[in-house]
């Protein structure tokens, strides 16, 4: 577990000249932070000693291994990996994600216990706001390592459809992963976000926020930012259908425009990507009559495309 927290990532080791203390450095707080949870472990990432070789320091004793792919995270895939091989030859895939990436990729023979175990941390890692990853490895063959490598630098140098022909690549290798375990890591607000929130909607502005974060992660922190309050009623909407979702939408519609209801209670709708995906493409005018209505919006697991797609809908509609 620990062994891939400190090799699959970008950090960047900087030493100090007199007392050759290690810092990291890393575009991502949470990339640091998980480098340095294995360093206070016992597994202190060293850095590249020479072209293509990357050491740890295993309780005190040095490691190296040969750094031979790296397949970068992005927005869309969610997950990170690197290809290494260790002192005795064998070859190593690392890969680290979310779990609604890394779950389907697991192995059908993987420890089945801890798979659900781990589902349960997670699930009660989400309800306490924190962001979650879950870290997996498998044994690659010298065969299989090669076929890959030679079908990735291939796409990599593609120059029309690059991502689309790494994706062909990558999906199908990322796949039957043996699992390690999960990190989570707290989403620490900055000063004054709750009150600046609470403000805003006193002022009658509304607040969306649209999230990757799991469903259970985004409405807890919705509550600690103030966002959702527990006087407010809960749209919620999960859909697994076109159909499924437009009966959610046309009850928080009803619910909204009921004249026997409380008419100073607020509301606020909170909807999942899968659900947001049928909204957007069957059912945009629905989407929307009952998200201006909402004091608060919270759309969560959605990705890229869906947040551009969620802001020009309100654009172009109100």
């Amino acid at each position: 577990f620990f062994t891939v927290l400190s090799l699959c990532h970008n950090v960047v080791v900087e030493k100090d000249k007199n007392t050759a203390a290690i810092k990291y450095r890393a575009a991502s707080p949470d990339e640091e932070a998980l480098v340095e949870a294995a360093a206070k472990n016992g597994f202190e990432y060293q850095g590249s000693a020479t072209e293509g070789r990357v050491s740890v320091a295993i309780s005190g004793r040095m490691v190296q291994y040969q750094l031979l792919d790296v397949i970068e995270f992005t927005s869309d895939r969610r997950r990170m990996s690197v290809i290494l091989q260790d002192p005795s030859g064998k070859i190593w895939l690392y890969t680290k994600g979310s779990d609604a990436m890394m779950l389907p990729r697991l192995s059908k023979n993987g420890d089945v216990h801890l798979k659900r175990l781990t589902e349960e941390h997670l699930e009660q890692f989400s309800k306490d706001g924190l962001r979650t990853l879950l870290v997996a490895k498998r044994e690659l063959s010298q065969a299989e390592y090669q076929e890959f490598h030679q079908s990735y630098a291939e796409a990599c140098a593609s120059l029309v459809g690059r991502d689309e022909a790494i994706d062909a690549v990558t999906d199908p290798f990322e796949d039957d992963l043996c699992l390690l375990g999960a990190t989570a890591i707290e989403d620490k607000l900055q000063e004054h976000v709750p009150e600046t929130i609470e403000y805003l909607l006193k002022m009658g502005i509304n607040v969306w926020v649209i999230t990757g974060d799991k469903q259970e992660t985004a409405i807890s922190i919705g509550f600690s930012t103030r966002l959702l309050r527990p006087n407010m009623h809960l749209n919620i909407i999960n859909a697994t259908t076109s159909q499924d979702c437009l009966a959610a939408l046309t009850q928080a519609h009803q619910f909204n425009t009921d004249p026997s209801r409380d008419q100073y209670e607020q509301t606020a709708m909170v909807i999942d990507g899968g659900s947001l995906k049928f909204a957007l493409a069957d059912h945009p005018d629905r989407f929307l009559e009952v998200a201006l209505k909402a004091r608060s919006v919270v759309c969560c697991r959605v990705t890229p495309l869906q947040k551009a797609n969620v802001v020009r809908l309100v654009k172009e509609k109100t």
